[in-house]
């Protein structure tokens, strides 16, 4: 960015995070909170806000605010409509939202999120995943890309010529969580932990495998019938389950994307390792993208903001 610093923040539901960035693109100091927008007493994110970057903008005062994921939610501080696919990095940029801040913060940039009703699939939204898979893309590329960000709800997002075309929410990591902690399948699992590799890997093809509609309701219970016919502990069976659930997304996540078996993990590390070995079980093949992509996606946009606005 030429003569212009950043303050970045990404602001999900349950985490804040906060970024100074110079005007070289590098990251000058890092702050992170628990501070997610529904931990906002009063929904007084102006305070919250102020309390963690007021430093960074008294010394610098023309560097640029911009905030990206829940905060730009309804339940945010405002609402930034969807942009809709096919989204590119311009059609995002010009649907960031400026909101006024107060005499301090000054002018703050929105990201709006994504939302998708065509093509006859039923409607979907995100909210920073977009930032971040534009973080990963990179400036220009123009080559068909395949992204998951693995979750509480996962995103896969199909981006081609260089704009989000369709993505697709698998609430995998909510399922998991309920289904070991709510459902008769957790009396077996209690207190284990989801480590045994083997297990998990025969989860993995056993979610993939090809099938019916439906199938997965029953391959689910296979979490219990193993434990209960053939003895499985209960790490293994966790494990197992965790595996099943992964393939079963990554098998309809390729079929979806014309049968792509490459694609690219915007995630932590935990996350990650568990999609890189998802991959190796079925024979696709994913990297993972460097950190910092909500960043990387909003100097980007910022970038394309400014050239919007002096209509280069």
């Amino acid at each position: 960015m030429t003569n212009l610093d950043l303050i970045s923040v990404d602001w999900g539901t349950t985490s804040f995070r906060a970024a100074l960035v110079g005007s070289d693109g590098r990251i000058v100091d890092r702050r992170a909170g628990a501070e997610g927008i529904l931990a906002v007493p009063d929904g007084d994110f102006r305070s919250v806000l102020e309390r963690y970057v007021v430093d960074w903008r008294v010394a610098r005062p023309t560097a640029q605010i911009v905030m990206s994921g829940m905060i730009g939610s309804r339940q945010g501080w405002v609402e930034a409509p969807y942009a809709a696919t096919p989204a590119s990095l311009d059609v995002v940029a010009r649907d960031m939202r400026s909101i006024d801040a107060g005499p301090v913060l000054g002018a703050v940039l929105v990201v709006p999120g994504v939302a998708m009703s065509s093509n006859g699939l039923a409607p979907d939204v995100m909210r920073g995943e977009e930032t971040q898979v534009f973080g990963a893309l990179g400036d220009g590329e123009r080559d068909r890309r395949l992204f998951v960000l693995p979750g509480t709800h996962s995103k896969w997002v199909d981006v081609r010529d260089g704009a989000i075309a369709e993505f697709a929410t698998y609430m995998s990591g909510e399922i998991f969580a309920a289904l070991t902690s709510h459902t008769i399948l957790g009396r077996l699992m209690a207190d284990a932990k989801d480590d045994d590799r083997s297990g998990y890997a025969d989860g993995v093809r056993a979610g993939a495998a090809d099938g019916h509609a439906g199938d997965l309701l029953n391959r689910v219970f296979w979490a219990r019938t193993h434990g209960l016919v053939d003895g499985w502990p209960g790490g293994r069976l966790k494990s197992f389950l965790s595996g099943l659930l992964i393939g079963a997304e990554l098998k309809a996540a390729s079929r979806r994307a014309d049968g792509a078996t490459t694609f690219t993990i915007i995630g932590s590390d935990t996350l990650s390792t568990l999609y890189l070995e998802a991959a190796r079980v079925l024979g696709m093949e994913a990297v993972v993208a460097e950190p910092d992509r909500a960043v990387a996606g909003q100097i980007l946009l910022l970038r394309a903001r400014k050239r919007l606005e002096h209509g280069a």
